[in-house]
């Protein structure tokens, strides 16, 4: 009786163990996802900036690419590892939108939400995350993937005031 109990006793923390070794092991992913997710924001970003500058292509008036054109990545597209695939790349913010500095809906909650969300009339990349976490950790990890300090997911997105 004795053994068999010291035998339950090894599987149980044995147990333990392997579930403590794939929490920090998943943890380190999303780690890793989370930069690599900041990392392709920032390189949106750049191209973004880019293209505005050298104005050859369509600009809006307040001088931002009117869309985002995957042939400035020459096949290397910005991806937001943070969602699963066969999301679109990218929502490109309407003129309702004009005055926001986040889209309505930071979270991929369904199948057409894209992985970025592009304001032309701000020039502002942001990348979703995934609705599988709670909202906290959803707004966490928003805010560090673009760099920002969005106080709520269900807040009214941040907008300057101007009419739109």
């Amino acid at each position: 009786m004795r053994t068999l109990l010291n035998i339950l006793v090894v599987v149980m923390l044995a147990g333990i163990l392997v579930g403590v070794v794939m929490i920090r092991s998943n943890k380190g992913i999303k780690q890793d996802q989370i930069r690599t997710a900041r990392d392709e924001v920032r390189r949106f970003q750049r191209q973004i900036t880019f293209q505005a500058t050298i104005a050859e292509v369509e600009l809006t008036a307040e001088g931002y690419p009117v869309t985002a054109d995957p042939n400035w990545f020459h096949g290397s597209l910005p991806q937001n590892l943070l969602i699963e695939a066969g999301h679109p790349w990218v929502e490109i913010a309407g003129r309702n939108e004009r005055s926001f500095l986040h889209p309505l809906d930071i979270v991929v909650r369904d199948a057409v939400a894209a992985q970025f969300w592009y304001n032309p009339y701000k020039g502002i990349v942001r990348a979703r995350v995934p609705a599988d976490i709670s909202d906290a950790i959803a707004l966490e990890v928003y805010n560090q993937v673009n760099d920002s300090s969005l106080g709520g997911v269900f807040s009214r997105p941040e907008h300057d005031g101007s009419a739109g």
